[in-house]
């Protein structure tokens, strides 16, 4: 097996694999709790009360979930589309009547986003 110009072993592709499992698992288990859950809960509720489509933004890393959260949905039947936060702000929230901030992350995009709307009365 090679990465690149190294050469990885069995011995220590199996150890990578090893410690990969273990970082995640231990980092899925901190997410065992009922804040987070009743927070996962919440977000649940909101969206299957919803009518219309559900949008998803974010930036870097978060808007890779996004967009994949969103391809989960439209799997399933759940209308859903990705806005890029920088876009959104430049023209695309007008396809958006109701905003509704689930999240705790707040990047200055996604912040803009939530004063935009609160400003135009779509969040709540």
């Amino acid at each position: 097996m090679s990465r690149g110009s190294e050469n990885v072993t069995q011995k220590d592709a199996t150890e990578v694999i090893a410690h990969t499992l273990q970082t995640q698992s231990s980092v899925i288990k901190t997410l065992d709790n009922s804040e987070t859950i009743n927070e996962i809960k919440q977000a649940a509720e909101i969206i299957d009360n919803s009518e219309g489509r559900t949008v998803f933004t974010g930036v870097g890393k978060s808007g890779d979930v996004g967009r994949k959260i969103v391809a989960t949905f439209n799997s399933i039947g759940a209308s859903s589309h990705f806005i890029h936060p920088v876009e959104a702000l430049h023209g695309d929230l007008g396809m958006v009547s109701v905003l509704r901030h689930i999240s705790s992350i707040q990047s200055k995009h996604c912040m803009a986003i939530l004063e935009w709307s609160q400003r135009k009365m779509l969040s709540y």
